[in-house]
């Protein structure tokens, strides 16, 4: 699959929506081609792996985190890369709050992409959005007993 250029003013209304979202590479930073689904898979698994021999079981505090993303970028060229094509799975596997529930998450998002793409499913955003509601809900009183109390909650029907 070829990456597509897009009009500067199509990338602007894409970006506009805020159903997407859009990355705009400077010349010569887009990658090629797209890195198929099951690369993308493999580099997740390796990336976790990685992150956690770096941490060595010990809880980071964001800055601590901060580090070992820049190590891992530093210490391998496919880990740069990956953080620039792939930023947000990058992220998200490289955060102090990731465990396996959010790997398996991002695990299973590929997998309904790639079904999708085969033409095997069509309604995989809505799966993946069932997945992660069923895995990762939780009452308002869970919510407030993992922060410190600074937590805000807003009822979107009152605005309270």
């Amino acid at each position: 699959m070829e990456i597509k250029k897009i009009a500067d003013e199509k990338l602007q209304e894409l970006a506009d929506d805020p159903a997407n979202i859009v990355y705009k590479y400077e010349d010569g930073d887009a990658p090629a081609t797209v890195m198929p689904l099951p690369e993308v898979k493999t580099n997740i698994l390796q990336l976790w792996d990685d992150f956690k021999k770096m941490k060595g079981g010990r809880k980071l505090s964001y800055s601590e985190v901060r580090k070992v993303r820049r190590k891992l970028e530093k210490s391998n060229e496919k880990w740069k890369s990956f953080s620039k094509t792939h930023p947000l799975i990058f992220d998200r596997v490289v955060d102090h709050r990731t465990g396996e529930a959010e790997i398996k998450a991002l695990l299973y998002m590929i997998f309904l992409k790639d079904m999708q793409n085969k033409g095997q499913i069509t309604n995989g955003a809505e799966q993946l959005q069932s997945y992660i509601f069923d895995t990762f809900a939780m009452s308002e009183e869970e919510y407030r007993a993992q922060g410190d109390g600074s937590v805000r909650i807003i009822d979107p029907q009152n605005g309270n």
